[in-house]
């Protein structure tokens, strides 16, 4: 059995809601625990939610992926695959998590 702490990826995938996903994003940002990673999965068609999330991430914590693909399975899979922590927790772009959640 491994000593270190088990790392998280937490996932959003998003699609033309970049109002809602700066929100989501920013109350993730204020509530990870510092070795857990934040992935943005966009299939938006304009760079919106790009300029947003980079106004809000000012350290560089999240990973952005623009994927042409569309589908919400089609971002969830290659969140996945981009991620590196050993556990994945997905929210929607939508949600506000609770600060411990």
């Amino acid at each position: 059995m491994s000593s270190q702490p088990l790392r998280a990826s937490v996932i959003v995938c998003t699609r033309d809601r970049t109002e809602s996903c700066r929100d989501t994003v920013e109350r993730l940002l204020g509530s990870r625990p510092p070795d857990c990673e934040l992935i943005v999965v966009d299939q938006s068609a304009d760079e919106s939610t790009r300029t947003a999330i980079s106004a809000l991430d000012r350290s560089g914590v999240v990973v952005y992926l623009k994927s042409d693909r569309r589908g919400l399975s089609a971002a969830r899979n290659q969140g996945a695959a981009a991620a590196r922590g050993s556990l994945l927790l997905f929210t929607d772009d939508d949600c506000l998590p609770d600060p411990d959640w």
